[in-house]
Order: C-alpha cells, then structure tokens, then sequence
C-alpha cells in the first residue's frame, strides 16, 4: 500500500477557515500501488463537499518531476457535491518508473478567485520479469498436469500464478513453462514450478525447490563487473608505464647527417 502525499493550496489571504468550504479529499489504492507497464490500477477518492456546495476535479497522470505522463484516467474529470466516493480507473504509462494520480478540485464559488486543492498518489510502473522453466518427461507416456510458480520469500516459498496453468509433455519431450511475475521491487528471484499432483515428479524432473532458479534483474549488484573494468584499467596503466620507461635502443649512435 502507498504512502500518500496529500496537500492543499493555501487559502487567499482575505478568506478565512469559517469563511471558505473547504472539502476533504483523500485518495488511495485498492489494493497494490505497482502494475505492469500499459496495465491498470485503480484508486478510490473519498470526498466530502461542505453544505450545498458544487465542486470540480480534473485527474491526470504525472511523473514525479509534476511534468504530464503518458497513460490516462477513467473518469479524469467531474463534478462533487455532499460525500461519496469514486473509482478513478489509471491506464499506466508503458515506460517502467515511479508516477502520481494528480487530482485538483476546484471551488469555482468565487468565480472571479477560484480556490484548487490538489491530491496526490504515488504509484509504480514495472516492466514484468518472465520466468522460466524447462520441464522434462522422463517416461514413456504422455503426462498432463497443472504447474504453478512459486518465489522464494525469505524462508518460505509462496505461489505466485493464482490459476496456474496447464502443461502437457509427450514421452521423451520437454516443455518451456513460463510466467510475467510482477512485482514492486526486487534484485533478484528464486523461483520453481511445483506440479499439482505431487506423484508427478517421478517422471517430471524439473518440478521442485530442488529444482530452483535465480532471476537476477537489472538493479542487481554490479561489483564483479566492477572488478573487472578495475583490474583492466590496472593493467592497461601498467603497460602504459612499461612502454614509457622502455629503454632506446638506439641511445648513444650518432644522429643521422642531414
């Protein structure tokens, strides 16, 4: 769940708290606050407009330097009266980074001062990380069955893939399972495919933690290739320094006459 960032512009300075009908505003996720890229989220925006007052929104999607983003918001404007609430429908961008919901209402009572109150939501585009698993039937006959993703979380494995899916391998074949796992932030991920019939195994090697994977994605440490461009920096000073130091082997001849 996202931690919200929630603020108003301030009042005129000729216009008091008794005076102004100011709403409450809140927005946030159902749910996570991350999707795949070009996915949905949805958000609910609670509201409750003072008196008989009529109040507008307008929702779009910006990244987090408040410049315009691409995606969009269903229903992206409005209108608010009394209290209720909202479903505000967010079409994510389909480059992977961090992003806001950016509502203003507006109090358009004083025509010639409107007052805007702007609400923000954080929340993350990611790019899927596809895993994959190469089973094998080790028997004679066909098998069909269903396979599920797990992840390692700390000590304990956790499905990921509700519905699973289902696999079959002829006699002797092999089969490529694979699954988009999304998730919020990671640096890597073991992962398995575990069957949903727990005799299968005998003949399906592949299924198990036994059988386990590491995914290791972009954020992941660096330092080996760290190393490496150190050591051949190293050794490219070190040859720098042999050639310069080099002795002539023509020191002490006599110049050629011109």
């Amino acid at each position: 769940m996202s931690v919200l960032c929630i603020c108003a512009l301030a009042l005129p300075a000729d216009m008091s708290d008794a005076d102004a009908a100011v709403p409450e505003i809140g927005i946030s996720p159902e749910g996570d606050d991350y999707a795949k890229v070009s996915g949905t989220l949805k958000f609910t925006m609670t509201y409750a407009i003072p008196g008989s007052t009529s109040m507008t929104y307008k929702a779009s999607v910006i990244d987090t330097d408040g410049n315009s983003a691409g995606g969009s918001v269903s229903t992206s404007s409005g209108s608010l009266s009394g209290s209720g609430t909202k479903t505000l429908t967010v079409t994510l961008p389909s480059t992977a980074g961090d992003y806001m919901l950016k509502v203003v209402v507006t109090d358009s009572t004083n025509a010639e001062e409107p007052v805007e109150y702007e609400r923000f939501a954080y929340f993350k585009a990611v790019e899927p990380i596809t895993l994959s698993v190469t089973l094998e039937n080790n028997g004679e006959v066909a098998r069909s069955f269903k396979a599920y993703f797990y992840v390692l979380e700390g000590e304990d494995w956790v499905q990921v893939d509700e519905n699973g899916q289902n696999v079959t391998i002829e006699a002797g074949g092999s089969k490529d399972v694979t699954y988009d796992y999304i998730v919020r932030d990671v640096s890597k991920t073991t992962f398995c495919v575990q069957a949903d019939d727990a005799t299968i195994g005998s003949s399906i090697s592949g299924l198990g933690t036994d059988h386990a994977h590491t995914y290791y994605t972009e954020s992941n440490d660096y330092s080996l290739v760290e190393y490496l461009c150190a050591g051949i920096l190293i050794v490219l000073a070190i040859v720098a320094i042999w050639i310069y130091r080099k002795p002539i082997k023509n020191r002490g001849k006599p110049k050629a006459r011109r």
